[in-house]
């Protein structure tokens, strides 16, 4: 009831700062983003049109995707060239050297050990809970992110088709950059952020880029270089 239009007493001006606060206090949370970014699309919501609300916010002109815009359907997924490897990436047309093979915008997990998978012990009260001195396993999401041995980060893409782009020492025809030309998503001042500012941020913001070394030919398998260390492990 306090929703509805004819019974509201609050200004739009107010009506909008009531809604921000509701978004980020005491502090902004995965839950919280998935609310509606206005208080008047809150309000719409709230009355029954969440899916017209959503479609309106999802849908670009087309002037806008020519400016803001990154190719997604460059690669496609299919069986691999290499042995034994599974699914490959494949482009789905030419791609020059130093063109665009896929944006990877990336999710940040601050601390890699909430990958870590614990043996379980009796509790104190009698319980199962997490025996955290054992370690059994890692969720298979490790394999697909980027990270480094030094820092408990790890960045996981998320893009259309970007974990089949399987690894090659030496054939490798593409590599990863930070992604430019993308501010509207990428932000470029993150990187001089410590991973505790980043473990606070319940949003993502951070994106990579697959940009090939060499020109690629349709039907041609696309790798990165996962590095010496993967594949030393591998």
């Amino acid at each position: 009831d306090l929703l509805e239009q004819d019974k509201l007493i609050l200004g739009e001006e107010a009506q909008s700062d009531l809604w921000e606060l509701i978004k980020t206090f005491p502090y902004p949370t995965r839950e919280r983003q998935a609310l509606p970014d206005t208080a008047k699309d809150a309000i719409r919501a709230a009355l029954g049109d969440i899916m017209t609300v959503e479609e309106e916010n999802s849908i670009r002109d087309m002037e806008y995707l020519k400016e803001h815009g990154k190719c997604v359907d460059n690669i496609v997924p299919g069986t691999s060239t290499i042995p034994h490897a599974g699914r490959g990436a494949f482009a789905t047309r030419f791609i020059p050297k130093g063109g665009l093979v896929s944006p990877v915008p990336l999710v940040h997990i601050a601390d890699k050990t909430t990958t870590y998978m614990y043996d379980e012990m009796i509790g104190p009260h009698g319980n199962l809970v997490r025996n955290t001195s054992e370690i059994v396993g890692k969720q298979i999401i490790l394999n697909y992110c980027f990270g480094h041995p030094n820092s408990t980060l790890l960045l996981f893409p998320y893009s259309s088709n970007v974990a089949y782009v399987n690894h090659h020492l030496t054939e490798y025809n593409a590599e990863i950059r930070w992604a430019t030309d993308f501010d509207f998503f990428h932000k470029q001042e993150w990187l001089d952020k410590s991973v505790d500012f980043l473990e606070k941020e319940w949003t993502a913001g951070l994106a990579l880029e697959f940009i090939a070394t060499r020109d690629i030919q349709p039907g041609e398998e696309v790798f990165i270089n996962y590095g010496e260390e993967w594949q030393r492990a591998w």
